[in-house]
């Protein structure tokens, strides 16, 4: 949604002509991880739309011979680029491929030796930005000046800064993994050693003494002085510029942003490139940095507005730029901005495809899908559905031509729509996006699918969700464990990198078994997140302590319904000390889980007859956040440990205050509490006396 898709488009295309017979040209590429280098590769099978089939040579060169398009189109592929164990290694490049005057270049990678190197560039900025965030902590904890509002704040602040690397570290040490070390020279590729190696700090360290910012601008100065230095500094400030480029992924992957952002501004502002430009813009966006993203999309906005300051029509980049301002403007809660943008963006888009519907349909939907999270998150439900079914509509239009590329697209956007859906109640419709979003990932060979498996994962794993609330248990199952086969592949080819992500889904999954009966397969399950968990967190405790929190406290929920209250204690306490420990840093998110999970340990200490501990607890639970859930649970359990300890007046006004709401919850305790035997023999009359009262 918020991608700039077309922004490669500066690099690679002229302007728009009528669509007409044409032969684009390339070459295949297969890149060596360990030796750097790349040769030619003959075998490549290329499947694009518009045109015949076709397969690289043995000097890798390809051609596409095309009858209806022509400059400027854009090339959707019908299959991925195909080699038997390979992948894309350029595919942000191959992503974006337009029909241009030059040879397009295909580089492939075999598939293991990528996912061992971007596992690896994984580790190692988990290493480098859980060591920055603990040194951090240790910091701002032992600053005996800071008031204690102000030392939450940093570190809430600090905690949010982890929770963004880890959001983005996939997605950059994927970037890590995809540099082309071959056309860098050995300086570079020193730095990038050391990095793979582990030597994460050394390797940052003759980065910045290799004064790349420095250097650059020198570079770009000297092409000013005089002619005859004029080609000599243009090549070293391409050689400085690939350097620099590098550095910004090394820096986001190691959870540097500050000095990433330094890099791209630089870039930005001295090479004033639109590709610069919108990049530098789209890195601020993602960050927060709101000020500074809005004043750089309006800078490429004027770009645009100048025809000849690009390298093609102004019209390619305005809806593009549009739809992402809009999406900034949505994050601020600038709605009615964010809206009259989206609308323009969708006007602007439409003019496109009436030009060349087979090159500019696919991103209409985009922009649909925007406006419809829009309406649903503005509560304009009637709205987002309309959105909606014109995405679906024009999906099916434009089945012909569709890519592979935008069936995935189309795939994890259904399933965001369908997410928006269930969050609404409207379980129905989240189930039939869901399924939709299915059938497209079951079109693909299983080479295309391996590398979606993780979204494959995920929307197996929220439709399973959405059967359970709905009861359709037996598909629920098959979709839970399809999902779970999914993971086992993943952690058997790449533990390291993958074991993370199947948390959630043993966790809904035992979820899933806790609430059906099946309570010795639901224990099975949070055993299995536990154990693997254990194993996360002796290298990274802190990162994974909120998933710790919450399978504990899966646990200790499982337990109490069997009745096992002395398990269910010790998992509670477990849990409520992570909580605890959580709340510290993040107050305002795990405040209430503390209050909820108070209430249940208090309920657990009434079946242990510890009545006095059972109360503090209930009270420091109902304290700790006043949302009716938290009150409920922490009143249920504060009413019944007043009462066993006699003091009957008290206990007496809380149940007569909250049995509207709670009688039949009130009355069931008791009947556990008779058949646990935890009732004093004293304190049975009060008991039939608060019953009768619940019954008036």
């Amino acid at each position: 949604m918020r991608k700039l898709s077309i922004f490669l488009i500066v690099l690679m295309c002229t302007t728009l002509m009528s669509a007409k017979s044409y032969t684009q040209q390339g070459i295949a590429y297969l890149y060596d991880y360990k030796t750097k280098t790349k040769k030619p590769i003959a075998n490549v099978s290329l499947t694009v739309a518009g045109a015949q089939p076709t397969v690289s040579k043995a000097d890798g060169t390809f051609a596409l011979v095309f009858d209806n398009y022509g400059l400027g189109d854009k090339i959707g592929f019908e299959k991925q680029p195909y080699y038997q164990g390979m992948k894309v290694f350029n595919k942000k490049e191959v992503d974006n491929w337009f029909i241009v005057k030059d040879r397009l270049r295909l580089i492939m990678c075999r598939y293991e030796e990528f996912e061992l190197a971007k596992n690896n560039f994984y580790q190692q900025g988990l290493k480098a930005a859980t060591e920055k965030y603990e040194k951090e902590i240790s910091k701002i904890k032992a600053d005996q000046e800071l008031k204690e509002a102000e030392k939450n704040q940093q570190l809430q602040e600090a905690e949010e800064h982890l929770q963004k690397v880890m959001e983005s570290l996939s997605e950059t040490s994927e970037a890590m993994a995809r540099i082309d070390q071959s056309e860098l020279d050995s300086s570079m590729q020193e730095v990038l050693n050391l990095y793979e190696r582990g030597d994460v700090d050394e390797a940052l360290e003759i980065l910045e003494n290799l004064n790349l910012e420095e250097k650059f601008i020198q570079t770009l100065t000297k092409r000013h002085i005089g002619e005859k230095i004029v080609t000599e500094a243009t090549e070293d400030s391409m050689l400085t510029l690939n350097k620099l480029r590098t550095s910004v992924k090394m820096y986001m992957n190691s959870g540097n942003w500050d000095r990433a952002a330094e890099s791209l501004k630089l870039l930005a502002d001295n090479l004033n490139t639109f590709y610069d430009v919108i990049i530098y813009t789209q890195f601020c966006s993602n960050q927060n940095n709101f000020q500074e993203a809005e004043r750089y999309f309006n800078k490429a906005l004027n770009m645009v507005e100048h025809k000849g300051a690009l390298q093609g029509d102004e019209e390619l980049w305005l809806p593009s730029l549009q739809n992402d301002l809009a999406w900034l403007y949505f994050k601020e809660l600038r709605f009615s901005e964010a809206e009259k943008l989206y609308k323009q963006a969708l006007e602007n888009y439409q003019k496109l495809v009436a030009k060349n519907p087979n090159a500019y349909s696919l991103f209409v939907p985009k922009v649909l899908t925007n406006l419809a999270i829009l309406y649903s998150e503005t509560g304009r439900l009637t709205e987002a559905e309309n959105m909606c079914k014109q995405t679906l509509e024009i999906a099916m239009q434009i089945k012909e031509i569709n890519s592979m590329e935008y069936g995935t697209h189309m795939a994890l956007t259904l399933s965001n729509i369908a997410a928006i859906f269930h969050k609404k109640g409207r379980l129905a419709e989240a189930e039939d996006l869901f399924r939709q979003a299915l059938t497209i990932f079951s079109c693909m060979t299983d080479d295309e699918l391996k590398e979606y498996y993780p979204n494959l994962a995920l929307i197996m794993t929220n439709l399973a969700i959405v059967y359970t609330n709905t009861e359709q248990y037996t598909e629920a199952e098959d979709l839970f464990q399809k999902a779970l086969k999914i993971h086992e592949i993943l952690i058997h080819n790449n533990p390291k990198a993958y074991e993370p992500g199947i948390i959630q889904t043993l966790n809904n999954m035992g979820a899933f078994y806790h609430e059906i009966g099946r309570f010795s397969e639901a224990e099975e399950i949070f055993k299995q997140a536990m154990e693997i968990l254990i194993r996360l967190t002796e290298n990274n405790p802190i990162v994974y302590e909120i998933e710790i929190a919450r399978t504990l406290n899966n646990l200790a929920d499982l337990y109490s319904d069997l009745q096992s209250f002395s398990l269910a204690e010790s998992m509670y306490e477990l849990a409520l000390a992570s909580y605890l420990n959580l709340a510290d840093d993040n107050p305002k998110e795990y405040k209430p889980c503390v209050s909820a999970i108070s209430g249940k340990l208090a309920f657990c200490y009434i079946f242990k007859e510890k009545y006095s501990q059972a109360e503090q607890l209930a009270r420091a639970g109902m304290v700790m956040d006043a949302s009716l859930h938290c009150t409920a649970i922490n009143t249920l359990s504060l009413a019944a440990a007043i009462l066993f300890q006699g003091k009957f007046s008290e206990a007496e006004s809380i149940y007569r205050q909250n049995k509207e709401l709670l009688k039949d919850l009130f009355l069931e305790d008791f009947y556990r509490f008779k058949a646990a035997g935890v009732i004093p023999q004293e304190r049975e009359e009060d008991v039939e006396r608060i019953k009768k009262v619940l019954n008036e």
